[in-house]
């Protein structure tokens, strides 16, 4: 019986095919969980769809990601660099339907060594086109053979846009923050954006989660030592710091796939922390008088609000240089000293203390440096060289034959995640007045669908964007 039921559901019919056809798109973008470049994939679909007026979806990639592929079959697929045998399987199944496929590997940030975005696989033979932030990416690729140069698409790094008017103007103002908080307007503000990503890693799990990582097991089990006890010394270096000056505010977000329970623990009774883990990144960084990290791609966008940058570096990141120092190239130039870097407490609090204001001189030159080479430029034009490489990939396929036939399996399945995603987001959007609500909701309700990222972006600036893009070209 299942068998027989098996083969009339595992089968095309008249209204799945008419499903597909009304439901075509001429590109389809994937953002990668933890909202990491979703604004910049955002505005690179507005441009998609307001300027070059494609059909044009945009979807995290955190859940039916083969159900969105099947029902839109994209003439052009925008996909995310992660490096996995699930990815490598995903990006070889879009090319055996005829679907051109573009990988997006603009969120990548380059810290210690460019190995860190090799791949371990092969993607190289299922790409038309790679969008790279900047020349040094391309440089380490290419020469690692992962790519070639009749792939590359230099574009910026689409997010960046943001950090520029008229989007800057579009996020939280300290004044508005400090208000709803009732702070005083002086209130020193610093962000902690947390990149111990591996402090909350569990060894035993190496040969089923991480072997395909480009670490040996070794490697890794440093590492995860390394940011656990970065993470301790943080932790206790801030507690101390804030009890000496009561007038700091820090706002604490960490790492996408850390979890927040230790900060809650050192935490969760101080009332001058707060937790924005799931909070706008942008609003945050337009907010804040000085940011501090260890080896965070955010410290990069704090730069494009022109915001003073701290750097961790005590004693324990050393092993990062000696286990990886040999692989970084002279030629590249070096992030850290685009910040202030602290080796120790007191340097924590030096830094603290001064950050503000204009950036030292010394800092903002190898900031220029760094953008030049892994970045491209930050001139508010990302988005729009993105969406004209994919409206021109679009132009030499759009005849192709994007072929999958749904079946009513695929269908059911699908549906089977679909309604309570569209429960859920419904829920969601019925308390779109009262924004932190409407946050809270997304943290409690959307673990599985990324937290409703790249919902709440549209929700909250598509219009603004479809406006700017609409006078723009008036």
């Amino acid at each position: 019986m299942k068998n027989w039921l098996r083969k009339i559901l595992d089968r095309p019919t008249r209204f799945t095919k008419l499903l597909q056809r009304i439901c075509k798109q001429d590109v389809l973008i994937f953002v990668n969980n933890g909202n990491r470049d979703a604004l910049g994939l955002v505005s690179v679909y507005a441009y998609l769809k307001y300027i070059h007026h494609l059909r044009v979806k945009i979807k995290s990639v955190m859940f039916l990601e083969r159900f969105w592929t099947i029902l839109f079959r994209p003439q052009v697929t925008v996909h995310i660099s992660a490096d996995s045998p699930d990815s490598l399987m995903m990006y070889q199944e879009l090319h055996a339907m005829g679907s051109a496929c573009v990988m997006s590997l603009t969120e990548n940030f380059v810290w210690t060594s460019p190995i860190h975005f090799v791949s371990k696989y092969d993607y190289k033979p299922y790409l038309t086109k790679i969008l790279l932030a900047g020349a040094g990416m391309e440089d380490v690729l290419v020469s690692h053979h992962k790519i070639d140069p009749s792939q590359v698409s230099l574009v910026g790094f689409p997010t960046f846009d943001w950090g520029i008017s008229p989007h800057k103007d579009w996020f939280l103002k300290k004044n508005e923050f400090c208000a709803r908080h009732h702070f005083s307007p002086n209130t020193k503000i610093i962000v902690l954006a947390s990149s111990f990503s591996m402090a909350d890693i569990d060894m035993r799990e190496y040969e089923t989660k991480y072997f395909h990582w480009n670490l040996s097991k070794e490697e890794m089990a440093e590492q995860v030592y390394v940011s656990d006890q970065m993470r301790e010394k943080t932790i206790r270096y801030f507690s101390e710091l804030l009890l000496r000056h009561p007038d700091w505010i820090l706002l604490v977000r960490k790492h996408p796939v850390e979890r927040r329970r230790r900060y809650d623990e050192a935490w969760s009774r101080n009332p001058q922390v707060i937790p924005v883990h799931y909070d706008e990144l942008y609003d945050i960084l337009n907010i804040c008088d000085v940011l501090v990290h260890w080896n965070s791609t955010t410290s990069v966008q704090a730069w494009s609000f022109g915001k003073p940058t701290v750097l961790l570096w005590f004693e324990e990141s050393r092993r990062f240089d000696e286990l990886y120092g040999e692989h970084m190239d002279k030629q590249f130039a070096d992030p850290k000293n685009g910040n202030y870097i602290c080796h120790t407490d007191k340097d924590l609090e030096r830094a603290l203390e001064h950050a503000g204001g204009e950036v030292p001189e010394i800092q903002r030159k190898a900031r220029e440096q760094f953008i030049a080479q892994w970045f491209y430029r930050l001139d508010g034009q990302s988005s729009a060289r993105a969406a004209s490489v994919l409206a021109h990939v679009g132009m030499e396929h759009k005849n192709d034959d994007v072929t999958y036939d749904m079946t009513t399996l695929d269908l059911l399945q699908g549906m089977r995640t679909y309604v309570p995603y569209m429960f859920k987001r419904c829920i969601l959007f019925c308390f779109s007045l009262s924004l932190p609500l409407a946050q809270w909701l997304a943290r409690t309700m959307g673990s599985s669908y990324d937290s409703f990222y790249v919902e709440r972006h549209l929700w909250r600036f598509e219009k603004k964007l479809r406006h700017s893009l609409h006078s723009t070209t008036l």
